[in-house]
Order: structure tokens, then C-alpha cells, then sequence
């Protein structure tokens, strides 16, 4: 294939580097894919793997990840045996490939080298938590021979104490060095990165500031469909109840904390179904939590929906409890004042507000309470039914939602390259930090959950906090 026919298709990214130096790391963060296999032990990577990235049915740009140099200075030196000149040095690494294909001895140079030859630009891939060497040095002039574009990635897989160091050896070496680490990087240095791929060869520009508008589009859409995941969550939350049907006889006092419970279990069953699809949104279908490893303070994704820390943490304070209480009262007041074809003159919306202010002022530090109910079921069918819930603590669906938005920031900021399972690194200090929401905000949010408590089938409700929670969530800890 030629260099035009080339630069016409979806560019092409061989990341290559030193064994155990975080190049699958890099392709794993920059493809989204949990496919790629990473190790803490060298030569994990054995052949040259493709990762297309897909968007709308077409690939936007392909990353491969290819094993470590093995033995670079070798493979230089007999380079250096077949120079000629400088024009014919690309050449002579075609000749390498061809004459040692099946030498086991350079395995993993012919493999490496392969895909850059047939076009791939080049991302080399360093450890900036490590000293520079001169080591490295015959992979950087091996991949230089190949005539190709290229850049470096300092990639610090521990503390970033060479960074300089290796800056000042790369610039040697390559026109653009990043600083990139794979594990921590925030989604705005991933299209920097893409913006700077764009900068190695003019035909790749287009494509690649193509690739970068189409994955801020895919994040939106991503951020929008999990708004939509947990709006519906809480929808299901706020009209949940229990029921049991007892004998006319029986008392309802033995029955009434297992039904409790019960729903309490229910509730946080829909909390974890809601979670795992917001994560499936994101392409972490069947992650691990371990919150076992994290300390007793900053448990605050997986404590408890009804612990007392849940809601002093994610609950709203008092002063934010009265607005909630008295837009929420409005709430239901209008549609009291609705149903009466206005005749109430308002009184409805009024006296909802007043009353649900202080309502709010009450549920302040409080758990949610669920209510129990009993009703006799006339004296053909007998017995009575026994309901527990829905809840109407003015601050439980905020408890929800706080909880909601810093599981979807925990996953939203969570890159492909990092393994291990789950945890919330935020201390309770933490929870003041996590973009509280604004007067206005709570307001919305309340008379959205009262509207939604009354119908929760209400698909231009359910639309509405959709819209909110999406705005809500953008932004939350560098989303």
C-alpha cells in the first residue's frame, strides 16, 4: 500500500517501548478496551495486536499494541552493517524484517517493526518513575532508521521523579513528547493526546480532530444515558412499596419490621442494578468492587443506603431541607390545586409549601422512616393488607442521588488501563467537595421527586430529571 492510499483510511498507532514500560496500558486507555492484557511481568505482550476504535460503525483510528524490544542493540548493529544511505534506511529495515521473520533471536523486533514499515506512526512508550539509561537508546535510533512519524509517551507508572531527565533524552529522538500517565489521566488530556497524534502528519489531522469531536460526542451521549439509567432508578425508588395481606385476626406488629426490611432490601437491590448499568455505559461491564480495601472512612460508595453516615454525608443540609420540603410541598399542592380545576385558588400550592418546609426542617439528620399502613379489605374477602413504604422523607432521594453522582463520577474518571477492583479513595472531608447543588438545583430536584413519587410513569418527568441529573453529573471530580 502506498503512503497515500495510506493516509486516506483511519490512521494507524504502533505503541512500542521497552518490556513492563506500560505500553498496554496506554493502548488499554486510549482503545477503551478492558480486552487488552495487562501484567506487572514482562512479555505479556507477544504479538502485534490491533485495537480499532469504533464509533457509529466506522473506526476512527487503530492502536497496536506490540511487544518490547528484545534485542534493539543487535538489531542496530546489523542495520549499521546494510547502511548505505541516509534515503535507503527505511529500506533497510524492510530488509531486516525479510531476512529475520522466523529468527527467534529477533522475534520481537520483526514483530514491532512490522506494522510501523507498513504505515503505523510510531508511540514510544517510557517509565518516567525510572532513571533514563543509555539502554534505550538503540530502540529510539532503530525506530528513527524506520523514517516514520513519531512521538514519546512518558508514561510514570510510579512517582514521576525522571520525568526531565527523560524529556531531555526523548526531544533527541522525536518531534512531540507528551507526558501521559494511563491509569490516572482525565478524559481532556486523552483528546489532547489524540490532538497531538493529528500533529504528526498533515493527512491525520482531519481524522484525528474527527476522532476527538466524535468521542466528546460518545461521552455525552454516555453521560446522558446513565443520567437516564439513574433517573429511572430513582423513580422506581420513590413509588416502591411492600405489601402482606394477614388474616383478619392477626396482628400486624410481628409483620411489620420483615416487610420494612424487606423493602429496604428491594431499594438497595435497585441501587446496585442502577450502578451496574451506569457502569456497562461506560464499557465496565462486570467490574469488581473491593471496598474492603479501603478504610472504614472512605466506605462511601458501598455503606449502607439507610447507614446514618449515607445520609449525613449525601444528605442535604437544613437550611437546603427547607427549600426541598417546601418546593416538593409546592409540588404536590399544584397538583391538588390542578385537580380541582384551580378552584382552590392556589391554597393547594401554598399550603403544601408551608408544610413542606417543615417537613424538611424535621427530616433533617433523620433516617428514612418508612411508613406502615393497614387496611381492612371489606368483610367478603377478609383480612387486612399490611403496606409498607413508599418513602416520603423529603431527604432520602437526595441521599440517592448524592450517592448516585459520585458512583458516576468514580466511573466516568476511571480509565480502561486501570485493573483492580473498584474503590472510593474520598475521605468524609471529601464530601463537602463534590459540587454540592446549588438553591436552584435542589428546588428543581425536589419538585421533580414530588411529581415523581404521584406518577411514576410520567415520561416528561422522568425526561425532565433527566435533563437535570445530566448537568448534575457533568463536572462532578473533573468529569
Amino acid at each position: 500500500m502506498t503512503d497515500a492510499n495510506r493516509d486516506n483510511a483511519a490512521p494507524v498507532f504502533a505503541v512500542v517501548g521497552h518490556p513492563n514500560k506500560g505500553k498496554s496500558s496506554i493502548v488499554a486507555t486510549l482503545a477503551r478496551s478492558s480486552t487488552v492484557r495487562i501484567a506487572p511481568r514482562p512479555g505479556t505482550t507477544t504479538t502485534a495486536d490491533r485495537y480499532p476504535v469504533v464509533i457509529a460503525g466506522g473506526p476512527l483510528y487503530t492502536l497496536i499494541d506490540t511487544p518490547g524490544f528484545e534485542n534493539a542493540r543487535r538489531a542496530l548493529a546489523w542495520m549499521r552493517e546494510h547502511d548505505t544511505t541516509a534515503d535507503q534506511r527505511g529500506e533497510v529495515v524492510r530488509q531486516f524484517i525479510r531476512e529475520h521473520g522466523h529468527d527467534p533471536a529477533f522475534s520481537n523486533e520483526v514483530e514491532l517493526l512490522r506494522p510501523i514499515v507498513d504505515g503505523a506512526g510510531i508511540l514510544y512508550v517510557v517509565d518516567g518513575s525510572v532513571p533514563y539509561s543509555d539502554e534505550y537508546e538503540a530502540e529510539m535510533e532503530v525506530l528513527r532508521w524506520t523514517g516514520r512519524p513519531r512521538m514519546a509517551l512518558i508514561n510514570p507508572i510510579g512517582p514521576a521523579d525522571y520525568i526531565d531527565a527523560w524529556r531531555s533524552a526523548l526531544d533527541q529522538y522525536f518531534s512531540i513528547v507528551r507526558v501521559f500517565n494511563a491509569v490516572t489521566a482525565a478524559f481532556d488530556k486523552h483528546v489532547d493526546l489524540l490532538r497531538a497524534f493529528g500533529e504528526l502528519r498533515e493527512a491525520w489531522a482531519g481524522p484525528m480532530s474527527g476522532a476527538v469531536t466524535a468521542l466528546e460526542h460518545d461521552r455525552a451521549e454516555r453521560r446522558r444515558r446513565s443520567a437516564r439509567t439513574i433517573a429511572e432508578g430513582l423513580a422506581d425508588m420513590l413509588t416502591l412499596t411492600e405489601s402482606r395481606t394477614l388474616k383478619r385476626e392477626e396482628s400486624s406488629e410481628p409483620f411489620r419490621e420483615p416487610l420494612q426490611e424487606k423493602l429496604r432490601g428491594k431499594l438497595r437491590q435497585i441501587e446496585r442494578l442502577t450502578r451496574r448499568d451506569v457502569e456497562k455505559h461506560y464499557g465496565y461491564e462486570g467490574l469488581e468492587h473491593d471496598e474492603a480495601a479501603a478504610s472504614e472512612d472512605r466506605k462511601l460508595l458501598e455503606g449502607d443506603l439507610f447507614s446514618e453516615s449515607s445520609w449525613v454525608l449525601f444528605g442535604l443540609q437544613k437550611r437546603h431541607l427547607v427549600l426541598a420540603g417546601a418546593a416538593g410541598g409546592a409540588a404536590t399542592g399544584g397538583v391538588i390545586d390542578a385537580s380541582v380545576g384551580g378552584a382552590s385558588i392556589l391554597m393547594g400550592t401554598i399550603f403544601g409549601a408551608v408544610l413542606g418546609g417543615g417537613l424538611g426542617w424535621y427530616s433533617a439528620g433523620r433516617v428514612a422512616k418508612i411508613p406502615t399502613t393497614s387496611r381492612w379489605l371489606g368483610t367478603a374477602i377478609g383480612g387486612k393488607k399490611l403496606t409498607c413504604g413508599p418513602i416520603r422523607n423529603v431527604n432520602f432521594p437526595f441521599v440517592v442521588l448524592g450517592r448516585a453522582r459520585l458512583h458516576h463520577a468514580v466511573i466516568a474518571g476511571r480509565n480502561h488501563a486501570a485493573r483492580e477492583p473498584i474503590t472510593t479513595n474520598f475521605t468524609e472531608a471529601d464530601a463537602g467537595k463534590l459540587n454540592p447543588l446549588s438553591a436552584e438545583q435542589t428546588r428543581r430536584f425536589s419538585r421533580l421527586f414530588a411529581r415523581l413519587g404521584k406518577a411514576r410513569n410520567d415520561g416528561g418527568q422522568l425526561e425532565r430529571l433527566t435533563d437535570q441529573l445530566a448537568d448534575a453529573v457533568a463536572g462532578l471530580l473533573g468529569d
